[in-house]
Formats: C-alpha cells, structure tokens, sequence
C-alpha cells in the first residue's frame, strides 16, 4: 500500500508493463474517426517505474498551476534522445488531470510523477499508456487511505470510474490499466492478455492464455505516429496486407480462447505453437510503406530462430517469439550489433 513519507505525504510506485498485438485486425471506421479494432494483447515484462507523491500544495516544488510535474529519465541513450514530454502532452500528466477532475474541489495535494522509462516512446508498445494506467492506479491507492485519516479531500474511485478515466487518456489505457500494471512489491496481474474490441476498450481478460514465450523487441529508433498510420491506412486494402481468410481466422482465434458465456478457457499452454500461425497484424504494410526497416528487422529475427515475428500495435517494433531464452537473447544482441535497439522479455 501507499507510503507515508512525512506528515501528508504519501508516495506509491508502480510498474507500468508495455504491450505486444499477438494478433491486430480492423474491422470498421466510426463517425467520429476512430477506427474499430480486434486484438489479442499481451503485456510483457519490459517496463517503466512509475512513482507518484501527493504533497500538500504550497510546498517548495515548482509546480505546474495545476498542480502537476512530471519527470522523465531513462539510462537508455535512445530513449534519452526521445525527450518525451512532460507537460499536458504526456499521458501521465493527463491520468493525473483527469482524476483530479473525477475529484470534489479543493483537492489540496500536488501531484510529483517520475517515470524512469524503459520502454521506447511512439513505438507500438503501449508505454506512454502504460504510464498513465500506473498513475492511476498509485493515486486511487493513495485515495484509499482517506479511510483512516490520510488523503484528504481524494476519492477512492470505483473500477468502472477509473476505467472511465483511462478511456479518456487514450484507448490502450484500460487494457494497461486491467493486464499491465503491478505495485512495486506485488505480482504481475492475474491475466496479461486480453482481447480487445471496441477502439480497444472493450475487453475480455485471457487468463488461461499462457504459452510462455521468450520475446525479442526490435525498434529501428524511430517514432511512428499512430494518427499518421490510421490516415494512411486503406481498410478496403486490408486484403493486400493479408488475405480475408487469414483475417477471419485471426478473429476466430481470439474468439476460440473465451467459451460463449465470456468465460475465460482453461489450459491455454496447450495451444502453444498452434495458435501462432494466427498472429497477425493488418496495419504493418501500411508501416512498411514509410519505415522499410522493419522488414529487415523481421528477417533478422526469423533468421535468429524465432517461431514468429511480426509488428506490433502501429509499429515500428517488431517482436519476435521464441522457444528457448537463449535463442531470443542471441536475437536481441545481433540486433543491437546492428545499431538498433532491442530487449529481451517475456510473457507475464
């Protein structure tokens, strides 16, 4: 639980865990631009730490005027070079405003966010929403307390609530927030996977979905910008990036692994090896067409052993899946010889 670090203030940290597409189909564009997607996502072990302090206002700090600092630091020298945002920009930043607003006025505590990251930004991970599902998770821990006596003025927020928020930073941030967050200190999530519908919010938790794979990530350092991948792609050209049978199975795949009353399958390890020929991802032609360097990254994971290699979420990433650590860290250290960067994961 949160700790108090002096009179009235308390701190939390989190783990914020990025995320992979084992399979990503889009399946409809809405009135108001989005674009319906299916997926089965799985959070991995790469991740940010998120800490959250509330101090009282009026202390030292040099605050935003809401009352919000973000802080970012890497050990990374590409994600260094990202400079990711700190002010209203930043994910983070908006899952902290957002609470606040769900909160009854005065709310008379600063919040201090620093995220040692870890995960590249713009890169189809999922990282910056990681970061935010964290965010929310440290500040409805710290609400918690109000109970007995801490927090003042902070609201414990119902699940449905703190969904509603990370809807509003972004459509990755409820799966993160459901499958992709821990507090330092406590286990991983039950389920790391989920099948998402919806512009992604609508979710399925995939608990017996556990193949166990060692992953390999492999980024190009470069920042691909989701808008410009959804305005770029065609779905009526979907077929050219994958057959229409292929996207059928990929849908009835994700289906397969929940039974009709939405009931989660048990003994998900036996699919292991057959349920790959299913991943899939729609968009990575698009991708391809404007950063061909993730072919090459493909080719250098297929050529290391990996059982499947494939782009994740909007790109650029690409992650590789393997049957043996060894192999998939031999992946990784030929990929960064190369001058790219790369990391070795795995399935939590």
């Amino acid at each position: 639980m949160p700790g108090l670090i002096d009179a009235d203030c308390y701190q939390v940290k989190y783990r914020a865990y990025a995320k992979i597409n084992l399979t990503l189909n889009v399946t409809g564009r809405r009135p108001d631009g989005y674009h319906e997607l299916e997926s089965v996502m799985q959070a991995v072990s790469l991740c940010d730490d998120v800490t959250v302090r509330l101090t009282p206002k009026q202390k030292h700090m040099k605050l935003q005027r809401d009352g919000i600092h973000v802080a970012v630091t890497a050990r990374d020298t590409y994600i260094k070079q990202q400079c990711v945002p700190v002010d209203g920009r930043n994910s983070a930043y908006k899952a902290a405003e957002i609470f606040f607003a769900k909160q009854a006025p005065p709310v008379t505590y600063d919040a201090d966010i620093r995220i040692h990251k870890r995960i590249p930004a713009a890169a189809g991970l999922a990282g910056g929403s990681s970061d935010a599902a964290a965010v929310l998770r440290a500040l409805n821990d710290i609400a918690s307390l109000r109970q007995t006596g801490g927090a003042p003025h902070l609201r414990r927020l119902p699940e449905d609530e703190l969904l509603e928020c990370a809807l509003g930073v972004g459509a990755d941030v409820p799966f993160c927030l459901l499958c992709a967050t821990s507090r330092e200190g406590a286990a991983p999530p039950p389920s790391g996977a989920a099948l998402a519908t919806g512009i992604g919010e609508v979710l399925r938790p995939l608990p017996g979905f556990k193949p166990g794979y060692a992953v390999a990530l492999a980024n190009p350092r470069v920042e691909v910008s989701t808008a410009r991948v959804f305005k770029e792609f065609k779905l009526q050209g979907a077929a050219s990036a994958m057959s229409a049978m292929s996207a059928i199975k990929c849908t009835e795949y994700a289906r397969a692994l929940t039974n009709p009353c939405g009931e989660p399958l048990c003994g998900g390890e036996n699919l292991r090896g057959r349920e790959i020929v299913h991943y899939f991802n729609v968009l990575e032609d698009t991708v391809i067409g404007f950063c061909p360097q993730i072919k090459g990254l493909k080719a250098r994971m297929e050529e290391s052993g990996a059982l499947c290699a494939l782009m994740s979420g909007s790109g650029p990433t690409v992650f590789g899946l393997f049957d043996k650590t060894v192999a998939a860290s031999r992946a990784v250290a030929k990929i960064r010889s190369g001058g790219d960067w790369a990391a070795l994961c795995k399935f939590i």
